[in-house]
């Protein structure tokens, strides 16, 4: 976010975007690390941590609608 007078700048539509899909590849990357745990708490938390990326990337579309 660019600061401009001391008003927010409003976010282009590429640094909305990039991070939703960096929070993408990150729960598919940690899933895939959760496939290769032998201790099952383990496994449960990474795929806990992947939701809640998912959530995040989730909660950044519906507030700003790609036009």
């Amino acid at each position: 976010m660019y600061f401009v007078s001391r008003q927010v700048a409003p976010m282009l539509d590429t640094e909305l975007w990039s991070p939703v899909q960096g929070f993408r590849a990150r729960a598919k990357e940690i899933l895939l690390r959760a496939e290769t745990m032998h201790d099952v708490d383990a496994c449960l938390k990474l795929r806990e941590i992947a939701a809640g990326y998912e959530r995040l990337a989730r909660r950044i579309e519906q507030r700003e609608p790609r036009n």
